[in-house]
């Protein structure tokens, strides 16, 4: 495998009124954010597996057959008695989104070492996770296990932390356990809120300058929403804008762009290339896809192939 992912399975049910405001219409769609993350890389051509555990309902089925459309292996996934996640989903104007989960006692929530396959991790070029599955046990301990033995085996760590303030019962436990994540990371994407959160910082490059000074990571991306991004590796920092597309759901942006990101880190440490050589190609190109997939509706659903995001590429020269 080039990716192995573990965390949290759940369907977002994007929630619309109807023109007469007399009915609520559910559309639910498999999400979860390292889980739309490896579906990016898929979409790319990298072969991913993801770990992870749902109910034995009509939820949990869904997402199998979707990770299976999605060219995900479903070794890693364990069906249990308990629930599955829900996440509701509602949009503004803008297409930006609010969140309300369901996941008091999930499957995913009660994920355990012995439902872990560590053989399938072991022989991983990167391990992905991220900080929900860090909120509640057993999957907290469970998630840290397993991402302490992916760097003990020298597998590339990657973390998004996905801060959700209402999944946490304090913030000082969340920044707490990030910073546990953080320090375990080779490869890390936050967003600039929760950038600034970690550091106290209120600009993005100084920000990121702190992280990179405070742990020892080899790649850092700061997304800043419609703003675009920035990525820091070897000392050497860039930003730029996002892409002019029309906007219709931002679910799963920034793990399109992680996705996208950790196929071309994948690709420089096949070729032998350097970091911090390639940040504005690397930059350009997660971009691309996190503004492709802000066009469509859905997380994994939405995700770009490599022509689309070429083409999109080449739109904006």
């Amino acid at each position: 495998m080039n990716i192995v992912g573990l965390g949290e399975s759940l369907i977002d049910v994007v929630v619309r009124p109807t023109s007469d405001s007399q009915k609520v219409l559910m559309d639910g769609n498999p999400g979860g954010a390292p889980l739309n993350a490896l579906a990016a890389s898929a979409k790319l051509g990298r072969k991913t597996a993801y770990i992870t555990k749902v109910g034995s309902d009509v939820f949990g089925a869904q997402i199998k057959a979707q990770m299976e459309a999605a060219m995900i292996d479903t070794r890693g996934l364990i069906f249990g008695e308990e629930l599955t996640t829900l996440a509701i989903v509602t949009l503004d104007e803008s297409g930006d989104r609010s969140f309300a989960f369901y996941r008091n006692g999930t499957a995913d929530v009660m994920l355990s070492e012995k439902d872990i396959d560590f053989d399938l991790i072991k022989d991983a070029d990167i391990f992905i996770f991220g900080s929900i599955s860090l909120t509640d046990n057993p999957a907290r301990d469970t998630t840290l296990k397993v991402a302490r033995f992916a760097h003990e085996k020298d597998v590339k760590v990657a973390f998004d932390p996905n801060y959700r303030a209402f999944l946490w019962d304090s913030e000082e436990r969340a920044i707490e356990e990030i910073k546990i994540g953080m320090g375990l990371a080779d490869y890390v994407k936050v967003s600039e809120e929760e950038a600034f959160l970690l550091t106290g910082e209120k600009e993005p490059k100084a920000a990121a300058e702190k992280l990179m000074e405070q742990y020892n990571m080899e790649f850092l991306a700061v997304t800043l929403g419609a703003e675009g991004a920035s990525v820091m590796s070897g000392g050497l920092y860039r930003e730029a804008p996002t892409y002019d597309v029309n906007v219709v759901d931002t679910t799963g942006a920034g793990d399109a762009f992680w996705g996208a990101a950790l196929h071309k880190l994948l690709e420089y440490k096949e070729k032998g290339l350097c970091i911090k050589d390639r940040l504005d190609e690397l930059l350009a190109y997660a971009n691309a896809a996190g503004a492709f997939t802000t066009t469509r509706i859905g997380a994994q659903t939405a995700q770009p192939d490599d022509a689309q995001i070429a083409e999109l590429m080449r739109r904006k020269k």
